[in-house]
């Protein structure tokens, strides 16, 4: 005679649900963080496309780098999200933007943003459109921040990582990367860094290392 199948207790239920919500509580968090790895990847391979395009129009333009905001005048050009009209206001990802084959390059994957412009800044602290290589001699251009993960599309090293309203999203730096941004520099490499690892000097294009005191000071935590 055969016996009937016995079925899971209600212990045993609880047992077997206990250790996979165990294992969902260990493993979930090692996905979120490999997932935002790949992002922070993704993100540090975009800004050295960027960093090495502004280079070749540094390169193409008597050694000067881009404007980092300026007035367009009459003629129209083409940016990432499509033809700005006559009149507008033009910042250095419209500069760059010839020389950056792939567009996604201007979009952090991990930025809230839509729009190409607010997810990556530069940094204009003693850039008005008139800077130099040679300017830059007195300091090393590897310790000299090009730009980095932002809320708008420029900075100036007075970081307070304010993600609303919009109208104090000026400047702003954006810790999104497992709490650190990455960060490229004026000689082109990039790297993730922690926002209080960054001084204030390394935002000011023209400074020397000993400008004054707050040149070594640490950006503040928010």
């Amino acid at each position: 005679m055969l016996r009937p199948k016995r079925g899971f207790t209600l212990i045993e239920l609880l047992v077997v649900i206990a250790i996979i919500a165990i294992l969902a509580a260990i493993l979930f968090p090692v996905f979120a963080r490999a997932r935002e790895n790949a992002r922070k990847s993704t993100c540090q391979s975009n800004l050295k496309q960027l960093a090495q395009a502004t280079i070749m129009y540094v390169q193409d333009y008597d050694e000067r780098f881009p404007y980092f905001y300026c007035y367009q005048g009459p003629t129209a050009t083409f940016h990432p999200n499509g033809v700005h009209a006559a009149g507008y206001y033009l910042d250095w990802i419209d500069f760059i933007y010839p020389y950056v084959k792939n567009e996604q390059a201007f979009k952090c994957p991990s930025g809230s943003s839509v729009d190409y412009h607010d997810c990556y800044g530069y940094n204009k602290i003693g850039l008005n459109g008139q800077a130099e290589a040679a300017v830059l001699a007195a300091r090393s251009a590897s310790d000299v921040v090009m730009g980095c993960d932002a809320i708008n599309c420029w900075i100036d090293g007075n970081n307070r990582l304010k993600e609303s309203p919009a109208s104090e999203n000026a400047g702003r730096l954006s810790a999104r990367h497992m709490d650190g941004l990455n960060v490229a520099y004026v000689d082109g490499h990039v790297k993730w860094q922690k926002i209080n690892s960054l001084k204030y000097g390394q935002f000011n294009w023209t400074a020397t290392a000993t400008s004054s005191p707050a040149e070594s000071t640490p950006l503040p935590l928010p």
